[in-house]
């Protein structure tokens, strides 16, 4: 499809700067738009996107991608995307709505699910539900995990994904979840990075409660 060089110059300045600072993130957005390819397309005439997630959303990189490549492959689409990504969030919006991570880890299981309905709820609604997305991309993870994450932990982070997978979808939005990203420490076996195995498990946490992941190819190429 031919572009304009209005869109594509700014892009492949971008792309530049990211292939040199990111080469393993340019093969997960290269598996991104190939998987995209292959299967149906997600986005859909009208959608309306938000984007949820901590600093590697609100940075806006991954993001413009996926908004570059939509726009250009469907120029007659009426699509709109919003970035609520915000720095230091965490599953249980720590940033957004400071939430406190110790009582949260602490209490039994009917306190800690207490406080993740009600600051899912409340983080949802004024950031996201607010925009009335039909699309929501979730990606979080980075400041959730730990070197060695207990049990709480990673149950607090799944039990607060599924909650905004139920929450968004009882209103009509689709959603996507994005594996979390690897620590790119160097070393000769970054999969072998402690913090990396728990950013993996967190990944197959998500996958193994039911829900659509796309695992963006810079985790798997660390980790795997």
């Amino acid at each position: 499809m031919k572009t304009t060089p209005r869109i594509l110059n700014p892009m492949h300045a971008t792309l530049r700067r990211f292939c040199i600072r990111y080469p393993i993130g340019l093969l997960g957005l290269l598996f991104f738009v190939a998987s995209l390819k292959a299967g149906d397309f997600f986005l859909r005439d009208n959608d309306r996107v938000v984007f949820l997630g901590d600093s590697i959303t609100e940075q806006r990189l991954y993001t413009t991608f996926i908004e570059a490549y939509a726009l250009t492959r469907h120029p007659q689409w009426r699509l709109s995307f919003r970035n609520a990504g915000w720095s230091g969030d965490t599953a249980f919006f720590r940033s957004r709505c400071h939430t406190d991570g110790g009582a949260l880890m602490s209490g039994d299981e009917a306190t800690r699910q207490k406080m993740i309905d009600e600051t899912i709820e409340r983080g949802l609604g004024r950031d996201v539900l607010a925009l009335k997305p039909t699309v929501v991309t979730i990606d979080f993870g980075m400041n959730d995990v730990s070197v060695r994450p207990d049990t709480n932990l990673y149950a607090t982070f799944l039990g607060c994904l599924k909650k905004m997978a139920t929450l968004l979808r009882d209103k009509g939005a689709r959603v996507a979840f994005l594996s979390p990203q690897p620590v790119e420490e160097k070393v000769a076996n970054p999969k072998d990075v402690e913090k990396n195995q728990s950013l993996r498990k967190f990944s197959d946490g998500i996958r193994a409660q039911g829900h659509g992941i796309l695992r963006l190819r810079e985790s798997r190429a660390a980790i795997d």
